[in-house]
């Protein structure tokens, strides 16, 4: 419920009614109930920014630092330069990316250009990015050319997957974690675009068991410390979408 001080109208009006409608579930919801999910998402959003900061980080160091290791030294910045590894979509990004790190900033009255890092590259390039390198078209350039990588960026993937499932094939590791990969990467932008996240396709709550499971694949450091700092559980499970859903 709104506390009785708050204007309720001016409330509506700031969200939108049309922006509300979003959050509806059924056709008897008042105004109210659809504030009081509006709010509610923002929580959820909130609780979800941790875990999804922190499998983008992971991925895209552990992925980067694994190619720079076993394909091309300061890959990025090569890449910007010539097209070896990307396809046209990834590496318009990086040309993107490239141009918009090194325009000149005037110091003076002087332009000068700024020189590009591998590291400011990294930060620049955005989850998509990341996640599509791990697509099954990138297999000719990276994780058949050079199975390493995947062992180096995904190191306890198989002792967790070959306790579910002893028959997994290697050969079809990367096709699975990018399945895990692409409803996480919408999810996100509907974070980071303040959309609703409560209904996800996916299921917020196996899409958030997901993550958990991403960074445990990488990190069991990453993971225990995303466990120690994650309020999300604690959102969901108090949630009152969840009765109505």
């Amino acid at each position: 419920m709104l506390p009785d001080k708050l204007d309720k109208t001016e409330v509506i009006n700031s969200i939108s009614s049309e922006r509300l409608e979003a959050y509806r579930l059924s056709p008897n919801d008042t105004i109210e109930n659809l504030v009081q999910i509006y709010l509610h998402n923002i929580e959820l959003a909130e609780a979800l920014y941790p875990a999804l900061a922190l499998l983008e980080v992971t991925l895209r160091n552990r992925l980067n630092n694994a190619i720079n290791r076993n394909i091309m030294q300061d890959w990025l910045i090569k890449e910007a330069d010539t097209q070896n590894i990307l396809l046209q979509d990834e590496y318009d990004l990086i040309v993107k990316a490239s141009q918009k790190l090194t325009r000149p900033v005037y110091k003076n009255g002087q332009p000068v250009k700024m020189p590009l890092t591998n590291g400011k590259l990294i930060a620049e390039l955005n989850f998509g990015f990341w996640v599509y390198l791990c697509d099954s078209k990138y297999n000719p350039a990276i994780w058949m050319k050079k199975p390493i990588i995947f062992d180096e960026v995904f190191p306890n993937y198989d002792s967790f997957i070959a306790k579910k499932n002893p028959t997994s094939k290697r050969h079809k590791r990367i096709n699975k974690v990018f399945s895990k990969l692409k409803p996480i990467l919408k999810l996100r932008n509907r974070v980071f675009h303040h959309e609703p996240v409560f209904n996800h396709p996916a299921g917020l709550n196996n899409c958030y068991a997901d993550i958990e499971e991403l960074l445990l694949y990488m990190s069991i450091e990453s993971s225990e410390f995303l466990m120690n700092i994650s309020k999300f559980q604690e959102y969901w499970n108090k949630s009152p979408i969840k009765a109505k859903t």
